[in-house]
């Protein structure tokens, strides 16, 4: 009987390693986004509405709709945008929260950026937490003349599928926030937001083009 004892510990042993093993690769674990980065990341953005809104403008906001799919990511970003709306004295007049396929791009509707953006005059800012506005050649032909300014979000690899030169050049978009190509190492934790900002994303105007990668230049 005692030569029995180890064999069942290994085999019990091996059972619960097995289990463990089967959890993980069915129901991996996603590390949770760090708080002071994408807080960070909304409030550049923030400041950014700040600098491109014009006399009596308003703020207009796209964000993905995380009631059905969690996405903490955006409501960490959105958190980090309002505090910085707030501390300028305002809020958003309009927050689109558009469903989302959480296996496909994310993406605005072309539809839904073209019929917020005709509803706009020029001294307003449309703030896209979900990427440009990425409409065809027919759809900017509707546009007037006379529209707001965006400012979008434009991480990971969207800016190798998005021409970004090509929205700027268009006048329809005045501000994107890109992922830094190599994200900045560092062991020391920043003291400020834009310290962490700096780290892993980049802000892109129409006076630094020269920042956007190669690929997103060159996409047609």
């Amino acid at each position: 009987m005692r030569d029995k004892k180890p064999a069942r510990v290994a085999a019990s042993l091996t059972i619960v390693g097995a289990l463990v093993f089967l959890f993980v690769h069915f129901f991996p674990f996603t590390p949770r986004p760090n708080a002071h980065v994408q807080e960070a990341l909304g409030q550049v953005l923030g400041e950014e509405t700040s600098r491109l809104l014009g006399s009596g403008g308003r703020v207009l906001v796209f964000a993905r709709d995380t009631r059905k799919f969690e996405s903490p990511a955006t409501e960490m970003q959105l958190r980090g945008f309002d505090r910085e709306q707030q501390r300028a004295g305002r809020r958003a007049a309009v927050i689109r929260r558009i469903k989302v396929d959480p296996l496909r791009p994310l993406a605005v509707p072309p539809g839904d950026f073209l019929e917020l953006l005709r509803k706009t005059s020029e001294n307003d800012v449309v703030v896209s937490f979900m990427g440009p506005p990425a409409l065809s050649d027919v759809q900017m032909a509707q546009l007037g003349s006379k529209r707001a300014r965006v400012a979008a979000l434009c991480a990971g690899s969207m800016p190798s599928q998005v021409d970004l030169r090509r929205l700027f050049t268009n006048d329809l978009l005045h501000a994107a926030i890109i992922s830094r190509r190599e994200a900045a190492v560092t062991a020391l934790r920043p003291d400020t937001p834009r310290g962490w900002f700096d780290l892993f994303y980049l802000l892109v105007t129409t006076n630094s083009l020269a920042e956007l990668p190669a690929a997103a230049t060159a996409n047609r």
